[in-house]
């Protein structure tokens, strides 16, 4: 479709020819882009990427071939955009070519490059200067934050452009800005568990309908666990006099699972368990399998982490019923599948028996998990590589051991033509390779290594460490033991 790029058949030596597959994924896109944006993608611009179900850039096929037929065939074309997986062939095949290969990792920055920073920059501001159109953009901000993560496959420019006109739309209302400021922090949450959110004013609160005010401080309490803002004493005061268990309604059921994620990490793992398993319920009585993943992930990661045996029966007996009567979302089943998994492994860590077939079932789930990498989120993943580990590491197989940590490190250090600093993929390797060298550093007895993976964890996930760690102190108990136990990813 190179030769479709901006929309529009292109000029000055490109021949009227389509090209279509998965290839053209991304430079769909970016045409759907342009129509929204309203902008015109430059005739120069090509790009050669796929585009999976679960809206990520993939890598594609044969693409040397590709790269030389745009040389041949599309000669305005001077720059090519791929997946970064695609880079050293790409880059081969266009030595001899007047070709310029640049890698992407996600849609974001594939936008961000075809139509450039002060383009993007300039549509928001001039959209900001328009009172009807800033309002409907700052409810757009709100309501796909509202939504949780996976309203979207990548939360960077979602984060960039909230704090964008955050700083450029000078006549924003005091309620715009907090929509604004929530935006920004929950993508920030869900990029990186990072963000600043300050508490919501009691004025703020009382203008929402009090369905929607009860989902936000679901919200906000889960930013209090995986961020450690707002303060938690001052989440606590405002979000329990809301929790409802007498005959709750939806938006309540999620504000008892995020409360409940909120106390497993805070040194209350027994009574979030209580909340996470009312949820779950409640749920699971209302045949709702997307809602229920929630709480029966938090279920199936906190039982497993205490012990409890009776829960994590109870536990199963839900995901059952779902599975039988309506079924569990697409989206939804994959982190059922490494929670579930997980647990099994935490539980032959701590001695307590499972059957075989059980062990084996976790172990292959992980292992399907942790390679899936077109169709997983990055976090997910990496999570699922961590608990492989784990399992290997308990089976006593040294060699698959050694080989997925130093897949786990490679990932970790990226330093590839193109890589960004700080994405999604390697801010979850980097805390799936901190927890790795903490589990070995506990096995090996070197508190050295212990301390330096401590470290490393608590700069990459500083407000879920430190609520970790207070609460390992609360409960008298050792604290690298204690992260790897409850920590909650």
């Amino acid at each position: 479709m190179f030769p479709i790029v901006n929309g529009r058949r292109a000029k000055e030596g490109c021949r009227d020819e389509q090209i279509d597959g998965p290839s053209c994924g991304l430079a769909l896109l970016l045409g759907l882009a342009s129509a929204v944006f309203r902008q015109p993608l430059p005739a120069e611009l090509a790009a050669l990427a796929g585009v999976t179900v679960h809206r990520k850039l993939a890598p594609v096929g044969e693409i040397a071939r590709k790269i030389k037929a745009i040389a041949a065939r599309a000669r305005c074309v001077r720059t090519v955009l791929v997946h970064q997986d695609n880079l050293e062939q790409a880059q081969a095949a266009a030595r001899s070519t007047p070709l310029a290969i640049v890698p992407v990792d996600t849609p974001g920055r594939a936008i961000t490059l075809a139509f450039g920073q002060g383009t993007m920059h300039s549509l928001l501001g001039a959209a900001g200067r328009e009172p009807a159109r800033r309002q409907e953009l700052v409810e757009s901000f709100f309501m796909l934050a509202m939504r949780g993560r996976q309203a979207t496959v990548d939360w960077t420019p979602i984060e960039a452009a909230a704090g964008l006109a955050l700083s450029s739309w000078t006549e924003l209302g005091p309620t715009e800005r907090e929509k604004l400021d929530f935006a920004r922090n929950v993508a920030a949450r869900h990029r990186a568990n990072k963000g600043l959110l300050t508490l919501p004013s009691v004025q703020w609160l009382s203008s929402l309908q009090r369905s929607v005010a009860t989902e936000y401080l679901a919200h906000v309490g889960q930013q209090c666990a995986d961020s450690g803002t707002p303060p938690l004493a001052d989440v606590l005061d405002l979000v329990r006099p809301r929790i409802v268990t007498d005959d709750p309604d939806p938006a309540t059921l999620k504000l008892l699972g995020a409360v409940g994620r909120l106390l497993a990490v805070t040194g209350e793992p027994e009574q979030g368990l209580e909340l996470e398993l009312k949820a779950a319920r409640e749920w699971t009585a209302r045949r709702d399998g997307q809602e229920a993943s929630y709480p029966l992930c938090a279920c199936f990661r906190i039982a497993a982490a205490l012990g409890l045996a009776a829960a994590l029966q109870e536990t199963e007996q839900h995901l059952a019923t779902l599975r039988a009567v309506v079924g569990i979302s697409p989206a939804g089943r994959p982190y059922l599948d490494l929670a579930r998994a997980a647990a099994r492994i935490a539980c032959s860590l701590d001695g307590r028996l499972i059957e075989g077939a059980e062990q084996q079932e976790a172990l292959l789930c992980l292992q399907r998990l942790a390679t899936l990498a077109d169709r997983c989120p990055p976090h997910l993943r990496w999570s699922a590589a961590r608990w492989l580990f784990e399992a290997f590491l308990a089976q006593g197989a040294a060699e698959q051991t050694a080989a997925l940590a130093r897949q786990v490190e490679e990932a970790a250090q990226d330093r590839r033509p193109g890589a960004p600093d700080d994405s999604e993929e390697q801010h979850s390797a980097r805390v799936a390779w901190a927890l790795i060298r903490l589990r070995q550093g506990q096995a090996t007895g070197n508190p050295v290594q212990r301390q330096q993976a401590l470290d490393d964890l608590r700069h990459d996930e500083e407000g879920i460490f430190d609520h970790l760690q207070a609460a390992a102190g609360q409960r008298g108990e050792e604290l690298a033991s204690y992260v790897l136990r409850f920590y909650p990813y």
